[in-house]
């Protein structure tokens, strides 16, 4: 980000780090799936990535992955009771 931009804030650019596609797929899907409480930004971001390429075979255990998925699940299904509750 150039200065310019943050300099009438009194700010300093933010630094910002990133990974590429694979390696951050294969960290929300662990994040996903060890998490005692499903965050929806991990579902969230998890979609987005995936939406941008497969995750690779053999990248993450089958058993991480399968808790990822049923965290994901867990949370649509928890956000959909929610939502009817809401509505009602």
């Amino acid at each position: 980000m150039p200065n310019e931009l943050v300099k009438p804030y009194a700010m300093r650019p933010p630094s910002v780090q990133h990974c590429s596609l694979a390696p951050a797929t294969e960290q929300k899907v662990y994040a996903l799936a060890g998490r005692p409480e499903t965050q929806a930004r991990d579902v969230f971001d998890l979609d987005l990535l995936l939406g941008r390429g497969p995750l690779a075979d053999g990248s993450v255990p089958a058993d991480v992955r399968k808790a990822a998925a049923q965290a994901g699940l867990a949370s649509q299904v928890n956000a959909s009771h929610a939502y009817g509750e809401l509505r009602s």
